[in-house]
């Protein structure tokens, strides 16, 4: 028997002397008790174990594509890197920035990167783009080869590495700066992102996330 709150009459949930209530005589007691009580108590437990199992394990599968996807990202940001110094120093490439060491903390900062905010970076910050999908592979070397027609930060008139989002659209009407991750124009002065930084955190309502060198702080 099951009470209207799912509890298996007879089990510890259940009190004694609400039992004892109960029109059985010992004979029924006792067949209720071993061979239809415990037999629902053991069956309950069991499908509680698997549902806190399949619980876990669906936490826990969803935590590893997690894993994986982030560390794709750091390799795919590597290999970027590598290649990109190569074309530099192959001369096909005229000039390049990369940044490579950084994926690790990179990665980990995207999560904490949230549409309203802004960034005020510098120009290592390829994996924080990649990660929050700003920034594609194709568009960090379109820009490393300035090309104007597949820059979309720049349209080829900047280094690579110095990446933007727009703030008006093609007619001059404001975009909305609140469901959308929000990048100022990065500059290639080391520090000028310092006081943009705080410039914008003084007139936008999201999280500005400010990153800096130790070459700035000599």
């Amino acid at each position: 028997m099951i009470d209207d709150n799912h509890t298996v009459i007879g089990s510890p949930a259940f009190p004694r002397q609400v039992w004892d209530n109960h029109y059985f005589c010992d004979q029924d007691r006792f067949v209720f008790y071993y061979f239809i009580s415990i037999p629902l108590l053991m069956l309950r437990d069991i499908a509680l174990v698997k549902l806190n199992l399949q619980e876990v394990n669906k936490k826990e599968d969803e935590f590893i594509r997690e894993v994986i996807a982030d560390f794709w990202i750091c390799c795919v940001s590597r290999e970027a890197s590598i290649l990109g110094r190569k074309e530099v120093l192959s001369g096909k490439a005229k000039f390049g920035i990369v940044g490579d060491g950084k994926e690790v903390p990179q990665v980990a900062l995207a999560r904490s990167f949230h549409k309203g905010d802004w960034r005020s970076g510098y120009y290592r910050d390829q994996t924080w783009m990649f990660a929050s999908g700003i920034s594609s592979v194709e568009d960090f070397f379109a820009q490393l080869y300035a090309d104007t027609a597949n820059d979309p930060f720049s349209g080829g008139r900047q280094m690579n590495c110095h990446f933007a989002t727009p703030v008006i659209d093609k007619n001059g009407n404001w975009l909305p700066q609140d469901n959308r991750y929000n990048v100022s124009a990065d500059i290639s002065s080391t520090g000028g992102q310092m006081a943009r930084a705080v410039g914008i955190a003084q007139h936008q309502p999201g999280i500005v996330i400010m990153l800096n060198s130790e070459g700035k702080c000599k």
